[in-house]
């Protein structure tokens, strides 16, 4: 079992109820049998936007204070919590004696206790493990991440990226602290000598993964501008600009705020 043998320091609850109640604010089962019959000491946590209710009320998203007095830990996914969609009741069942303030500082121990068992906080005391990749082919050598200096900013910034030749394989790092996670526009801005047919593919990389591709035809040298939106959800994000072909010449890329909120989610 997951808990008695293999030492988890995590559990998530599910979308769904058992005997009326939503597994996010059920006691029985996140205390009485999770943490009293299995001695489970990790953090508990629930699905993304998971419904939570108390006995023999609907099912909302919003009673957090069901959810606290059920030893649940945290609430997913909430990016920033003063521009939380939904209006949560935690202070208000505070003040009105539902919920104890001990109830909070039990959450703050099991949150705290699991963050210290996490490998980002043994990076953070430089005692993380050393990770072998098996069974892979050799892929090109990962972002070295000692050395990097974020670009910190509010609502938008220019990089320049003429610090080094746009030949094919070049990548382009940029390390980036955003004050707002939410809607950017992206622009890249360069340029070509190669004839309007030709194909110069960029690719921007976003926590590791490819989002947005910028594609150039010859421009006669002149600068052009490709804007393309993304979705920014971590404040802190190493972004990574690939450049497939020789012939493209960048100058820099630029990222402006547009809106905060991600389009509200319907389960």
């Amino acid at each position: 079992m997951a808990v008695k043998s293999g030492a988890c320091h995590s559990v998530m609850t599910t979308y769904g109820s058992v005997n009326g109640l939503w597994t996010a604010s059920n006691f029985d089962l996140t205390y009485t049998i999770l943490r009293k019959q299995w001695g489970f000491e990790g953090v508990v946590m629930t699905d993304w936007w998971a419904d939570m209710n108390r006995r023999g009320k609907e099912q909302c998203k919003t009673d957090f204070a069901a959810m606290v007095r059920a030893n649940n830990d945290l609430y997913m996914v909430v990016p920033k919590g003063e521009n939380f969609e939904y209006k949560e009741n935690t202070k208000e069942e505070l003040e009105s004696g539902y919920i104890e303030k001990s109830e909070l500082q039990r959450i703050a121990i099991d949150v705290t206790k699991f963050a210290l068992t996490t490998q980002a906080f043994a990076r953070l005391v430089e005692k993380a493990n050393k990770v072998t990749i098996i069974n892979m082919d050799e892929e090109k050598e990962q972002i070295d991440m000692s050395n990097l200096e974020y670009i910190s900013f509010v609502d938008d910034v220019t990089v320049d990226l003429t610090y080094q030749e746009s030949k094919a394989g070049t990548d382009y790092i940029i390390p980036l602290q955003i004050e707002h996670t939410g809607f950017y526009d992206i622009t890249l801005t360069a340029s070509s000598n190669l004839s309007e047919v030709a194909q110069l593919p960029a690719t921007l990389y976003y926590t590791g993964v490819p989002f947005l591709t910028y594609t150039y035809n010859g421009t006669k040298g002149e600068d052009v501008d490709i804007t393309k939106r993304l979705y920014c959800h971590n404040k802190m994000a190493v972004l990574r600009l690939n450049v497939a072909k020789n012939g493209l010449d960048i100058k820099k890329i630029r990222f402006q705020y547009v809106e905060g909120e991600r389009p509200k989610r319907e389960f």
